[in-house]
């Protein structure tokens, strides 16, 4: 099948983003007087899927994203600090330590002679644009969809239904959506009709 359009996730498909975060939270640490342990970042990881999960569910907003996986990495790691202000530090560090995963630049040039690309992505407003243009690439892309800025989150098929209008509404199976995730990015491309390719560098 021939494919118009071929819509990325970002974080973990074209932005290394266990990268970054790794570093931006050993960075809010340092900020805030905490010893960096592996120990720490693993509980921050488990907080911040978590949270995201939820999110994914529709279960919390992102406003209430933000903190709670600070709250939960404070408490589970014994500690007293200001969730909120640990935040905005973290999403602060992520925009300056993004960088792309190593060949996605050649795949969207390559991709660009021949396809219209978009970009679909669970982020938070604040971040996702400013990484896009930080990395370079916010130019190949002529539509961008970032959850927090519509209020959908993928799988929900209203998160598809504003790309799809976005594209001007191109039948369903000409369009090709690539992502890491199972859930958010195979499943609800999937289900919306979809043609779906599941990035899975680490062999899941």
């Amino acid at each position: 099948m021939a494919y118009d359009w071929v819509l990325f996730d970002a974080d973990d498909t074209l932005l290394d983003f266990r990268k970054a975060a790794r570093r931006s939270f050993f960075a809010v640490l340092a900020q805030n007087g905490i010893p960096a342990s592996d120990a720490h970042h693993h509980t921050f990881e488990q907080a911040n899927y978590e949270v995201w999960t939820a999110f994914e569910r529709g279960e919390i907003t992102t406003e209430r994203l933000r903190v709670k996986r600070f709250e939960l990495f404070l408490d589970r790691a014994g500690l007293e600090r200001d969730a909120g202000a640990m935040s905005r530090l973290f999403l602060d560090n992520l925009v300056v330590y993004t960088e792309l995963i190593p060949g996605a630049r050649e795949v969207l040039s390559t991709l660009a002679l021949s396809h219209r690309l978009g970009i679909i992505t669970n982020g938070l407003k604040e971040m996702q644009r400013p990484r896009l243009t930080k990395t370079g690439i916010i130019g190949d892309f002529e539509v961008i969809v970032v959850s927090d800025e519509i209020g959908y989150a993928k799988p929900d098929g209203r998160f598809f239904d504003v790309a799809h209008r976005r594209m001007g509404m191109p039948a369903r199976e000409r369009v090709l959506v690539v992502g890491d995730s199972l859930r958010s990015d195979i499943q609800g491309g999937k289900a919306y009709g979809f043609a779906t390719c599941w990035y899975n560098p680490h062999g899941k």
